[in-house]
């Protein structure tokens, strides 16, 4: 059984969600954004800073802000990234739990008239379910993908890890290179030794040069391996066979400049949601005390079964 409370984190308002193996907070005071996934007695994983500069102006009235943690955004028909995808999060959130499963809500947003959040439940004492959801509060369709990124804080010596191939006898990889996007972002080039593909894994070794990859890959997993932290962070999601992905790819990683954070991030498929109802994007968090994680196979074999 998860303990649920509330608490106060860096000042603000928060839920603290924990089981003997693993915590996990999630400020409400705006957002929601789950702040902070550890060891009870572990370093955070994820990034978390309140530097207004790391923001986004929707209009001349409000202000997305990124904060960090792990935050639920959507994706539209053909694009990713895209102006609907900056709805701010900046009032409080709605609450809601029972013995096993916390539902933290954010504020209606009236522009889309949508409203996003995300629910939690223990799948076992070290691996998190995130149900990263939105609902339709409109009278008109509304059509997105869910897209789950998590802000996570690299230390000296982490690498990320994104299992390839599904061993059949058409074994095929589309992995997304940029040079540019946006207003000024990206290294300029399509090469960067950040990022190397290897027999059966995608690896990822920040080097602090601002740059990403998206990548569509059937084990819908990405790992974070931390040997300061003496653990590792798998989040893993189920593809949607046939389902359509606007980047046609189901995971990205982003490096922040000057190795600020990275970006661990799964992508559901688009739908088209009916007024009153709600469009699912599934994680499981888990956590593994360090080992030696090198290949696609060994993530995989670390990830272990998800029910």
């Amino acid at each position: 059984m998860a303990i649920i409370e509330p608490c106060t984190w860096e000042g603000l308002e928060a839920v603290r969600f924990a089981t003997d193996k693993m915590e996990a907070i999630i400020v409400t005071a705006f957002g929601p954004r789950l702040a902070s996934f550890r060891r009870p007695d572990g370093q955070n994983f994820l990034f978390w800073s309140d530097d207004p500069e790391l923001s986004y102006e929707v209009d001349n009235k409000e202000t997305w802000f990124l904060r960090g943690g792990h935050r639920v955004w959507t994706t539209a028909s053909g694009a990713d990234e895209n102006e609907s995808t900056y709805v701010p999060d900046n009032q409080p959130c709605t609450i809601s739990f029972d013995q096993d499963t916390l539902t933290v809500a954010g504020a209606h947003d009236l522009q889309t008239r949508t409203t996003r959040g995300m629910t939690l439940r223990a799948m076992d004492d070290d691996t998190l379910h995130v149900d990263n959801w939105l609902r339709n509060d409109g009278v008109q369709l509304y059509a997105c993908g869910i897209w789950a990124l998590s802000v996570t804080k690299p230390c000296a010596n982490s690498y990320y890890l994104v299992p390839l191939g599904d061993g059949s006898s058409w074994d095929t990889v589309a992995i997304h290179l940029f040079r540019t996007w946006g207003e000024g972002h990206g290294p300029g080039v399509f090469v960067d030794e950040q990022f190397t593909v290897e027999d059966d894994v995608f690896r990822l070794t920040p080097q602090g040069r601002e740059n990403k990859r998206m990548i569509d890959t059937p084990s819908g997993c990405i790992a974070m391996v931390s040997p300061e932290r003496q653990a590792s962070l798998i989040i893993h999601t189920e593809p949607e066979i046939n389902g359509h992905y606007p980047p046609k790819a189901n995971i990205a990683a982003y490096v922040a400049p000057d190795n600020l954070f990275v970006e661990m991030e799964t992508m559901g498929a688009l739908h088209t949601v009916k007024p009153g109802a709600t469009t699912h994007h599934y994680q499981s968090w888990k956590l593994v005390d360090h080992c030696q994680l090198e290949t696609g196979a060994a993530v995989l074999e670390a990830l272990g079964t998800i029910n």
